[in-house]
This record gives structure tokens, sequence and C-alpha cells, in this order.
């Protein structure tokens, strides 16, 4: 999942482009995290988002969420998976 462009994605074209450039760079930036680091990452994250008044509907996030996953790894779904476990837990 070397490549993916949040933006020009036709299966999010529903999607606010904002938001869509919101995740775009969250993606590039976890990239770089070690497991450990996402915790922290994570939180900070929500506290932006939430200083942003940026959300996401629950279809919103499933279309992002299967696109992900189609466009990766079986490794970097794995991290996606625990991810999205630990942001269910706020």
């Amino acid at each position: 999942m070397n490549n993916i462009d949040f933006i020009t994605a036709k299966e999010l074209a529903s999607i606010n482009p904002d938001k869509l450039k919101f995740i775009q760079n969250i993606f590039v930036d976890s990239k770089k995290l070690s497991e450990k680091e996402q915790m922290p990452y994570l939180l900070a994250l929500l506290t932006k988002m939430k200083d942003k008044k940026i959300s996401f509907t629950k279809e919103e996030l499933n279309l992002i969420v299967t696109y992900m996953r189609a466009n990766s790894t079986p490794q970097e779904a794995a991290g996606m998976e625990r991810l999205i476990q630990m942001s269910s837990l706020f």
C-alpha cells in the first residue's frame, strides 16, 4: 500500500475532499510509526480531529477501511485491524 491516493480514488468520491486529505496525511504519517507509537499518535489524532471539527460517518469509515483493505498487504491489513480495534475504545 505504498502509493494510495485517497483523494482521487473513485471508490471514495462521495467523501468530502478535505476529509480525504486528512486521511491521506494520517496514512503517510502512520507508516513511520512503530507499534509502540501508534496509541499516542491515535490519541493526538483524536484531539486534532476534535479541534478541527472533523468527523466521519459510519458509512464514510466503512468506505475508507474497505478501500484500504483492498489495497494493502496482509501485514498492513493486520496493522489496520489493530488500529481499528484501538480506536473503537474511544
